[in-house]
């Protein structure tokens, strides 16, 4: 029998090749993994930038909603760029209660030229041209102060265009935006529009608006109308089932008018005759 030193002789020059050859196989290995991480390391650096620059852009989106949503308003396609980064600086400054006044006068300046452009532009979307003469007549109407006229005259087509959108598509419900809120067509038309579709000002204008339409403008009210009465004590807050069945009764004010004007001109960006 061998002994034990030479034993270990024996076994170290039947391994050391091995493990060697395992050694250098390993090395070989590690060397290729990181020639391949330096090669991807440029896509990857890439990668992590376009991650910081999207979360930063979704920071934002959330941002300029949120200075808008106080006010129960949102960004439409017919607002300037230095008005909303206005309206948001105001809101960052604690300046909230004067956002309303300055969304109010820059739709009033100059004889209501930039509301009168903005319902001029509908007429080239053909879900909103059958219906022109009902929106030229309640310009005219905001214009005038008719407010009792513009609000009830405008709410159905808000989500008569949407709803339209949606069956022509055959478009599937989708889950509300906000937590409790209720589904509306216009939410579920936009949630179907592919993503990139809209630029970052559109995209805060339809998701400003969704929120308002689920948790206020379109809320379901009850069976009793049993939530009527947040509605009645505060005319910022107008609800389509309370107004057209006869319930809310105090909704007529030029916020109030300019915001569905408002809606509608955020509804205008579904138009088929565009790529978008």
């Amino acid at each position: 029998m061998k002994s034990n030193e030479s034993l270990v002789k024996h076994y170290e020059s039947t391994l050391s090749p091995i493990s060697q050859a395992v050694l250098e196989a390993g090395l070989r290995e590690s060397l290729r993994v990181q020639e391949l991480f330096e090669r991807l390391r440029p896509a990857m650096e890439q990668a992590l930038q376009r991650l910081r620059w999207v979360a930063n852009l979704a920071m934002q989106e959330e941002k300029a909603i949120t200075a808008f949503q106080d006010s129960h308003l949102w960004p439409t396609p017919s607002m300037s760029r230095p008005l909303m980064n206005k309206i948001v600086r105001l809101h960052s400054e604690g300046k909230s209660q004067v956002i309303p006044t300055v969304v109010a006068r820059y739709y009033k300046k100059n004889d209501y030229a930039t509301l009168k452009r903005a319902v001029a532009k509908w007429e080239s979307n053909p879900y909103f041209l059958p219906r022109m003469q009902i929106f030229k007549d309640a310009l005219e109407a905001h214009i005038n102060g008719r407010y009792t006229l513009t609000i009830p005259a405008l709410l159905p087509h808000i989500e008569g265009i949407a709803r339209e959108i949606v069956e022509q598509y055959g478009l599937s419900s989708l889950e509300p935006h906000i937590e409790g809120g209720a589904r509306t067509y216009p939410s579920t038309a936009f949630g179907h529009v592919v993503a990139g579709a809209f630029t970052f000002n559109e995209s805060v204008a339809v998701r400003g608006l969704s929120r308002y339409l689920e948790g206020i403008m379109y809320l379901h009210l009850g069976r009793g109308f049993e939530k009527l009465p947040e509605f009645s004590k505060r005319k910022s807050k107008i609800n389509r089932h309370a107004i057209l069945h006869g319930v809310q009764t105090n909704y007529a004010s030029y916020m109030n008018s300019l915001r569905v004007f408002l809606a509608l001109d955020v509804l205008s960006l579904l138009n088929p005759e565009e790529d978008s």
